[in-house]
This record gives C-alpha cells, structure tokens and sequence, in this order.
C-alpha cells in the first residue's frame, strides 16, 4: 500500500509483510529521500593561490538566520579610470577596490561545518542535525494492533532538506603579483541521500498483543557528486591591471601592429578581439604585450618585441595634442613605411613615413568556455592541447579505460581498444556515468553528435545502473582546443572540453 504527503511536504510508503507474524516487524515505512547532509569542495591543485578568506569563517549551528557582508578591499590596485586620456593614459595607481556580497543564512535542520585542510582547500558541509535519525521522527512509540497509521511527524523534516536547496558561502583565494603560470580550481559538490526507513513491531504476549515504532538507520544512503573547474592564467594580461589597447598605424586604412608567436612585429588587418594586437600601457610607460606580458616594444629593435627590462627604449610617451608615441630615450617618434608599414624612430615625418599613430580599446578579456565536468574528478588530472588533426584518442570496452589527444598520450587504464573521435563539427557531447558493474561509481560513454545529425558512441552504457547523463552543447562555430582529463590506473573518471 502506499500513502502520499501533500505536494508541498514529503511523501512516504507503506509496506506490509504477506505472511502471518508473531512477533516480528509486520509493517514499514519509508519516505522520499531527503539529503542527510550538502558537501562543497573548493581546491587550487597547487600553491600559487592561496586562501585569503572563507565565509562562513566558522561553524554554524542549525536554526541560525542572519544576514551578513563578505567581501574585501585592497589598498592599492592598478586602473586607468582615474585619467580623461583614455587608452592613451597609463596603467596608474588609485587608492582602493572594494568588493562585497551580502550572504543571508537560514539553516534550518541543518549545521555548516567548515574544515580548511590547507591553505589551498576549504569545504564546508551542511550536515543534518535536527531530527538526524529516523528515531527522532517519531510522534508515537505504541498503539494497539488494530491501529494502522503513519508513526512519523513529517512537518519536522523542512523543505530544505528534499527541494530548493541554494548554498550561500564565499570563497576568496589570493596569490603574488608575480605569480606566474596557471593554477586549476575545483569545485566539488555532492549531496548524501537516504530515504527514512521506520517499522512498526508485534508484540505477541498470549492474552494480548500492541506494536511499538522503531526508526532504522543501517539503510543504504547514496552520495552524489557533481564538478566544475576552471582554469586561472596569472600570466594573462588582466592580472597587471591595465586594459589592453592597440597601435593603428595612421596611414591605412585598416592596420594594426601585430606580433607572431616568434615576436616578430608586421602590419594587419586590426581585429579588436585579437591578443596578438594588444598591449597593455603599463605605469612605466611600455607597451607590454597581451599575448605574453614577458615581452615589451623596444625602440631598438622595432621588427620583433624584446623581453621587458627597465631600458628606456621600451618606455614611450604620448606628445600632447597629437598622434605621435615618442620615445623616451631617443626622444623620436614612432613612424612607419606608408608602403610596408614597417616600424622605425623618426625625428619627422615624409612623404614615405608616418609618424601618425591611433590607439583605441579592445577587447580580449573574455572568460575562455569549457564544458562542465562531465564524469567525476576523481583520480590525477592531465590537461592535453588537442592536436592539428582534430582528434580524440580513446581506449574503450565496458567503461573509458583511456583518452587522450594523441595515441601515445593516453592517460588511464591499459584494457580496451583504441579508437578515435574527429572533434571537428562536434554539436553536442552528452556523457553517461553511474554505478559500474565492476566496481565505483564510473564515467562508462561518451556519445559526440555532429552538426550533420552523425553519432559516435565510445564506451558502452550496458554494464551501468542507476545511470544519469550530463549533455554538452557547443556554441556556433566553437571548437575544442584543450583537454582536461581525471584518471586513474584502471579507468578514465572526468574529462572537460575547453573551447577556443
């Protein structure tokens, strides 16, 4: 027989034993399930980032509602909205930056519980306090036998627990100023499920008989855990501060300068979204460049950028009321061919040379996309460039033993059998994971659908139960460039997609 709640409180079940008891358990109960306790992981896999500070910054016990700030402040930071100069102005210093949240907390049934296990990891766990036992539920310990009724008080069980949950916390991680390289970030949040399991108990004495309510707490529970992760550059341009800017040379129409990956410096067509065009005007007066902030533009070698230095040919200034970029050492002008728009320092300008130069804004700070974390993040992580052919390397049987973007790049198990997927044109990725049939909660297919309706299946889904799937639509004209991968020496746990 089963028994339903309302539809704004918990519904439960009611089972009966088919054959005739003594004394014995003859009925149970079990509810829903609701999440005896909300887990959140925060971790940087490696010390160039450390933690600045946690909100909550403490424990806080159940039935606590309050309403409070987080946030912080630096005393200095870099900026150029303190000058009217525009992109003209140099990266200059302004007396603070502030930033700050409100976090209101009702916990309800629930105590957060905050462990820091270094300076790189914190999570906090919301953790079931009130009314923690099926025990505890109970609004009746006896009746008699003919008494057939739900022995648990459900309105002590809040809406927190099985619908709405929305976390409120606040982490905040600090690193050098001239921190270099990258740091992963890993946020891991799991809920632990388990129904409410109550019996009632048959009491037989001969002359008489009454039943007693009992509350279980040996039952299954099942956590279930979902990643993200992304990926902090401290070598990227927006970490000096500055707002990148760009050199057109006057003369054309359509011109920009622009560096190669060898540094070397050419005329092009100006594209705003292009990092090999912008350069951040730093507060000593160089032109750092935004596609690696380790070379600067060298009044003595203005055909390839130079590693940044304190040499005053690197240091430039704008002459009042015009377009010309002077350099501080030679105190000459930055000019260029009107045929090749080839770089030099000039006293004056000619009928072959320009010293006009204009400068505008661009825009490349835009956060890179990735997928979500499709699988577990369980194991070592490998991060991999997709190769020029475009392909996905794969070892696979009953799960993802391998993966990897060349074949002798695989990271994982050494069972399955290899294959490959073109990663050109892909349209969707929808992964499927669950309770594998040898063992652990496993990512067991990846299933690639093409923009021509194609499919490509890697893994198998027949050796999964209580399997979920997590899809990844790509946006028009996206396409994958890197890889995150989580393995371990049997099996291939996560992986993540970034895009270009």
């Amino acid at each position: 027989m089963t028994a339903r709640e309302p539809a704004d409180q918990l519904g439960y079940r009611q089972f009966g034993a088919s054959y005739t008891t003594l004394d014995a358990y003859f009925r149970e109960w079990s509810t829903d399930a609701i999440a005896q306790d909300y887990r959140f992981v925060f971790n940087a896999s490696n010390n160039k980032a450390q933690i600045l500070k946690t909100f909550p910054v403490d424990n806080i016990n159940e039935k606590f509602e309050r309403k409070e700030v987080s946030g912080f402040e630096l005393g200095v930071t870099g900026g150029v909205e303190v000058s009217g100069d525009g992109p003209k102005a140099k990266l200059e210093a302004r007396a603070s930056y502030t930033q700050s949240r409100w976090l209101t907390y009702n916990t309800q049934d629930y105590r957060i519980e905050r462990n820091a296990k270094n300076a790189q990891a914190v999570s906090f766990t919301w953790n079931r306090q009130q009314y923690a036992t099926a025990e505890s539920l109970l609004n009746r310990s006896t009746d008699a036998l003919w008494v057939n009724t739900y022995p648990v008080d459900v309105n002590r069980i809040s809406p927190l627990s099985y619908a709405s949950f929305v976390p409120k916390m606040d982490v905040i991680y600090k690193a050098s100023a001239t921190e270099t390289g990258s740091t992963d970030f890993i946020i891991d949040s799991s809920v632990n499920i388990r129904p409410i399991y109550n019996g009632a108990y048959k009491h037989y004495y001969v002359v008489g008989a009454h039943q007693s309510y009992h509350g279980f707490e040996d039952t299954p529970r099942r956590r279930i855990t979902k990643s993200a992760s992304f990926t902090v550059d401290w070598d990227h341009p927006v970490f000096t501060g500055g707002r990148p800017v760009n050199l057109q040379l006057a003369s054309f129409n359509n011109r920009c300068i622009q560096v190669d990956a060898q540094g070397r410096l050419a005329a092009n067509t100006c594209d705003s979204q292009q990092s090999a065009q912008s350069f951040i005007y730093d507060q000593l007066g160089r032109y750092v460049s935004a596609s690696n902030t380790k070379l600067c533009l060298d009044g003595e070698a203005l055909d390839a950028l130079q590693p940044c230095n304190q040499n005053l040919t690197q240091r430039w200034e704008w002459r009042k009321g015009t377009d010309e970029l002077t350099n501080v050492y030679s105190g000459e002008s930055l000019g260029h061919d009107k045929q090749t728009g080839e770089l030099g320092l000039y006293a004056s300008s000619n009928d072959a040379v320009s010293l006009r130069t204009i400068t505008a804004y661009t825009d490349v700070f835009n956060a890179q996309e990735s997928s979500p974390i499709l699988g577990y993040t369980q194991g070592k992580m490998n991060q991999q460039r997709v190769g020029q052919d475009h392909r996905l390397y794969v070892r696979a049987g009953a799960a993802i033993d391998a993966l990897g973007s060349a074949s002798d790049l695989l990271v994982g198990g050494n069972g399955g059998s290899l294959s490959s997927v073109d990663l050109s044109g892909v349209k969707s990725i929808t992964a499927t994971s669950g309770d594998f049939q040898y063992g652990g909660q496993q990512l067991v297919a990846l299933t690639f659908t093409y923009q021509d309706g194609r499919q490509q299946t890697v893994g198998s889904k027949a050796y999964v139960t209580n399997a979920h799937e997590d899809r990844f639509d790509l946006p028009a004209a996206a396409k994958i460039t890197q890889l995150k991968i989580w393995s371990d020496d049997w099996l291939v746990k996560g992986v993540q997609f970034d895009l270009n």
